[in-house]
């Protein structure tokens, strides 16, 4: 089967990796000084890579794939890398499993002389950019470059062109309890949706949320809005007895802000503590402190 020539770029992070000249290169013609080629190689010497960051594939979206690739033709070769005699997919398992079910004998390729982390980083980078992957898949991903490679969020982020809030609010993901997790990856709930049950501290109510929000198809701004109010109730049953005036203070903060607020100390001198559960939390918390000090008063009033 022949590759189509295709119009349009494919995007920052693979266009790093894939030059044009490579795309439109001759069949079995080096396409580069350092040796990289396209060429059909049989399926069957073909392994799929362990580290690819996509786990689950839609039947009926492989499908489509295929048909399309029927009649379209392929428009853009699989990357592999050469490990003995077998080849190991670098990008494109999606394409060599559409392959798969037209029962095509060979699939262009483009032999990639990469690093370990090069691979991950491309596989992950083709994920991204197709929305292949789910936000807990995302993350697990993430989380693999970092601790496999020692790199900082902020690396994390200049590597896949991301935001460094991105990566920490993707990461943060991964501290749901498991069957919430199950629960985004399988569809039921978004990641906003998981981002605001992550506000909660106790798992079991966790579980209890997104089994909620799954069954009733809650909005995220509803499901914001019940894990706050959860988070106010507990903040109302952890309230000691103490000056009155300071519990008032407290209490006025805890419903402006909508976070737990902790005012500690006497009517002399203390300290307030601000909880905050993502960037985005931060940032609208310190838009409200901010506020022009004559207009403090009564926003917070």
């Amino acid at each position: 089967m022949a590759v189509k020539q295709k119009n349009t770029g494919l995007g920052r992070g693979l266009d790093a990796l894939f030059s044009s000249e490579e795309v439109l290169a001759q069949f079995n013609a080096p396409v580069s000084e350092g040796g990289e080629y396209i060429i059909n190689i049989s399926l069957s010497d073909i392994d799929i890579n362990k580290n690819q960051p996509r786990k689950n594939f839609d039947k009926g979206a492989l499908e489509e794939l295929a048909a399309s690739i029927k009649e379209n033709g392929l428009l853009q070769p699989i990357a592999v890398q050469q490990i003995g005699e077998r080849y190991q997919i670098i990008a494109g398992e999606r394409r060599f499993r559409a392959f798969k079910l037209l029962n095509e004998p060979k699939i262009p390729a483009i032999i990639k002389n990469l690093s370990r982390q090069q691979v991950m980083q491309m596989a992950l980078i083709e994920n991204l950019q197709r929305e292949d992957l789910t936000a807990i898949e995302e993350a697990e991903a993430m989380k693999a470059l970092m601790e496999e490679f020692g790199l900082t969020q902020q690396e994390l982020a200049q590597k896949l062109g991301k935001a460094r809030s991105s990566i920490a609010n993707s990461l943060r993901l991964l501290e749901l309890h498991p069957e919430v997790k199950k629960l985004v990856d399988m569809g039921s709930i978004s990641a906003g949706h998981a981002r605001a049950i992550l506000s909660i501290d106790e798992p079991e109510m966790q579980i209890k949320l997104a089994r909620q929000a799954a069954a009733s198809k809650l909005s995220v701004r509803q499901v914001e809005s019940m894990a706050r109010q959860h988070k106010l109730n507990n903040i109302y049953k952890e309230l000691p007895h103490r000056v009155t005036e300071l519990t008032s203070f407290e209490d006025m903060l805890c419903r402006k802000l909508g976070t737990r607020v902790k005012i500690a100390g006497t009517v002399k001198k203390g300290k307030v503590e601000i909880d905050y559960y993502s960037m985005d939390e931060l940032e609208g918390l310190i838009k409200i402190l901010m506020t022009e000090p004559e207009n403090a008063a009564k926003t917070i009033m």
